[in-house]
């Protein structure tokens, strides 16, 4: 086990190796635990380097967690500030997942448009398990209903950015078990080349131009099992560029998320620097009979996979529930300590969210109402908003002031 050190910041997440602790101002009370001389942080801040100094280098996030995750507005703010941060930077979408053909509700950076009938499965839901599992680890697969209608099965993701020029791509990766004549298509830029994945996995796809919808319709015979678990328009770009993925799905648990094939592949597929993980709050809401020991081992099998993709890994404790429920803190006070003593113990960040939330909001000066949702758990779109803010003003001192430790 590798040294530690904090650093002092006032927020929700940030990231940080291999520096000096600099001067922080009174506020910067919460400190952020990374290892000392870990490859994968010192490989995060070069490529956020490289980018900005507008080489050809790409970034990737992938944010793993429950509702937090999808309802979006983190991500959406987050790709905001980047934006600002690196403007001669392209963006791509990243992963696009079926969350309304599942009646579940959408991140805000895209929504799907689609025709037919459809079934859906959930990893956080209890349904049976499909006949033939995705290979990819998406936790959310939708199969068009075929025994009784012919409806037209066609699905659309369109994004939602200021500048959609910005978010074009002539390659993207289709997640399917549909044979070449059982799909087509139908987005504004034409096919060039459909190459099949490992494993019927689904397709990897050529575009003749960079296209900013992306659009196909099913041709399913009549009892056939197809299913669709998403799409990833992240293929590498000439010149900067960054994308953020977030795999959220409302209600996640660390017994759902072993319950999923193919992280690996989804690893592959996505190569992310930096995976973020906020898990545990679902966990925590079982109060005095949370089952720690499962916890932990259902959390560290995740990390052990997520681990062999070289990324830096960032664990986070759980956000703080409105209203004071004694049994739910104190599940979230053990799960905070596994969380930190786990990361020493592997080379991963640890970084006490709950906290940081905690001050942020003291220091602001609007009321709890416009953070909280009235179930006192989860956000607001305000809330969310000025945390994705928050995190990334913590980001980018993170990266300055370890840009100017490496400085003779």
């Amino acid at each position: 086990m590798r040294n530690r050190h904090a650093l002092p910041f006032s927020c929700l997440l940030v990231l940080s190796v291999l520096v000096t602790p600099f001067c922080a101002s009174a506020q910067s009370t919460a400190s952020w635990e990374v290892p000392d001389q870990c490859a994968a942080f010192d490989k995060l801040y070069h490529k956020m380097e490289a980018i900005d100094q507008e080489e050809d280098a790409t970034l990737v996030v992938l944010y793993i967690g429950g509702s937090h995750v999808q309802a979006g507005w983190m991500g959406h703010g987050l790709r905001r500030e980047l934006a600002a941060w690196a403007p001669n930077a392209q963006q791509s979408r990243g992963m696009m997942l079926p969350y309304r053909i599942a009646e579940t509700n959408t991140p805000t950076h895209f929504r799907t448009e689609f025709t037919g009938a459809w079934q859906s499965h959930i990893c956080t839901r209890n349904t049976a398990p499909l006949t033939q599992p995705s290979p990819i680890a998406t936790g959310i697969t939708v199969l068009p209903e075929t025994d009784s209608n012919q409806d037209t099965h066609w699905i659309q993701h369109v994004g939602y950015f200021p500048d959609s020029s910005r978010v074009k791509s002539s390659e993207l990766t289709l997640w399917t078990n549909a044979t070449k004549n059982q799909w087509k298509w139908t987005g504004n830029s034409k096919l060039k080349a459909a190459t099949p994945l490992p494993n019927m996995g689904g397709w990897h796809i050529e575009l003749a131009q960079p296209a900013d919808t992306f659009s196909i319709e099913f041709i399913p015979e009549l009892g056939s099992n197809i299913w669709y678990a998403g799409m990833d328009a992240s293929a590498p770009v000439s010149g900067p560029s960054y994308t953020v993925h977030e795999w959220g799905h409302n209600g996640l648990r660390a017994s759902h998320i072993n319950e999923i094939e193919g992280w690996e592949e989804l690893l592959k597929t996505l190569r992310p620097d930096l995976i973020f993980i906020g898990m545990g709050l679902n966990d925590a809401m079982d109060g005095s009979h949370l089952n720690m020991e499962q916890f932990q081992s259902n959390y560290a099998k995740l990390t052990h996979v997520l681990r062999r993709s070289n990324a830096a890994i960032v664990l986070m404790t759980n956000t703080p529930v409105l209203r004071h429920k004694p049994a739910v803190t104190s599940a979230s006070k053990a799960i905070k300590k596994f969380l930190r003593d786990h990361a020493s113990a592997h080379d991963m960040g640890f970084w006490d969210m709950g906290m940081a939330v905690q001050r942020a909001r003291n220091e602001a000066s609007e009321g709890l109402d416009q953070w909280y949702k009235p179930d006192g758990i989860h956000f607001t779109e305000f809330g969310y908003t000025r945390i994705s803010e928050v995190l990334f003003d913590a980001w980018t001192n993170g990266y300055t002031s370890w840009s100017n430790s490496i400085r003779p």
